[in-house]
């Protein structure tokens, strides 16, 4: 819940601040045009979520989204030497995507960066039997990733995100009260991988 009101604070914050923009934007039209808007689904590592973008210029958009639920981990579904369920998932993210080209078939390219608010719990098991979980956040993670976003037509397009969440050191606590912090270094980065459909106002 706490991820899900911060998320909402800077979506009004973004939308306050838009409509009180005074004069044209960069793209000619008045601030918070819905033709500079666009939203989206989306699934990958960090869940099933929606997106909503909005053009700052021609290639820069500011991307606020929420992905959660369940989804089959990158490191798959084992966890040091536990079986691990990633079915507790809770990731809002503020991410800007700039496109540095203006060829025709190098203009969907983009390169990202931004922070992901991570409220997750993966459940670790052995032998069938809960033993404990490691929690992330809430806490805020440095993003950085680069993605393709080809248009089908005016309003459609399709997107494909790749990056890493840096999230630091995990800790997992055990249910019989000891804890663990010397997971193994990979955990400390969250590979990101997801693709979605958005539509453009």
């Amino acid at each position: 819940m706490k991820t899900l009101r911060i998320l909402a604070v800077t979506a009004a914050v973004f939308a306050a601040g838009s409509t009180f923009a005074q004069g044209p934007s960069l793209l000619g039209d008045p601030a918070l045009s819905l033709s500079n808007v666009s939203v989206g689904a989306e699934a990958g590592t960090t869940g099933y979520g929606v997106n909503f973008g909005y053009d700052v210029t021609p290639n820069t958009s500011l991307n606020i989204g929420w992905a959660g639920g369940s989804f089959p981990s990158v490191h798959g579904q084992s966890l040091a030497k536990y079986t691990a369920d990633y079915s507790d998932l809770s990731n809002a993210s503020i991410v800007i995507k700039y496109s540095p080209f203006s060829q025709q078939y190098l203009s969907a390219a983009n390169v990202q960066f931004g922070t992901y608010i991570q409220d997750s719990a993966i459940r670790l098991s052995k032998g069938g039997v809960a033993v404990g979980k490691i929690s992330t956040g809430p806490a805020v993670s440095p993003y950085i990733g680069f993605g393709f976003a080809p248009k089908i037509d005016a309003h459609w397009g399709l997107n494909l995100d790749l990056g890493v969440i840096y999230q630091g050191t995990q800790i997992a606590e055990f249910n019989n009260g000891a804890t663990r912090v010397d997971l193994d270094d990979e955990y400390n980065w969250a590979p990101v991988a997801k693709v979605g459909a958005s539509y453009h106002f």
